[in-house]
């Protein structure tokens, strides 16, 4: 009698699993995956005019964040400039010097809309955005898969600078 009342049980919570959550998983996969998608495409775009334009500014970064908020979810948005120098260091040898501008630097200078944030040819130029936090589907198979932790995804792009704006 106990074996049947135990085979039930866990037939009855298999079924729940089956009719119930599998669909919810499969709908908050298929919204996740469609709001990366668009992070990705937003990102790329974004990535490819500054390397093109060879700046940033004020106007270019509030529709960059807008494409981003058409997802729904908040992210965070992070700029790196790096600038490589080359000095002299005798007569046949060089040295070349990283320097690194993040955000602080980027939008301080973009925030009033009256300048631009120019970088010179041959610059480096990353966008990195993080998810503040984890998408449904993530933390549906969290749950299940007995996981504590939070996946957040982190979306990179970026490339040398084609172009120089002088102003």
């Amino acid at each position: 009698m106990s074996d049947s009342i135990v085979a039930d049980v866990f037939i009855m919570i298999l079924c729940v699993i089956l009719l119930f959550i599998g669909p919810i998983y499969q709908n908050f996969d298929t919204a996740d995956r469609l709001c990366d998608s668009i992070v990705s495409e937003v990102l790329n775009t974004y990535e490819k005019d500054i390397r093109k334009k060879g700046y940033i500014d004020k106007e270019t970064y509030f529709d960059f964040l807008t494409d981003l908020a058409r997802t729904g979810e908040v992210y965070e948005v992070e700029f790196i400039h790096t600038s490589r120098l080359a000095y002299p260091s005798g007569s046949d040898d060089y040295e070349i010097h990283e320097i690194k501008y993040g955000n602080d630097i980027i939008l301080e200078q973009i925030k009033d809309g009256s300048k631009k944030y120019t970088m010179r040819y041959g610059d480096d130029f990353k966008i990195r955005i993080k998810e503040k936090k984890a998408a449904p589907s993530r933390l549906l198979v969290s749950i299940f898969a007995n996981k504590g932790t939070e996946t957040l995804l982190v979306f990179t792009g970026g490339g040398m600078i084609e172009n120089e704006v002088y102003e």
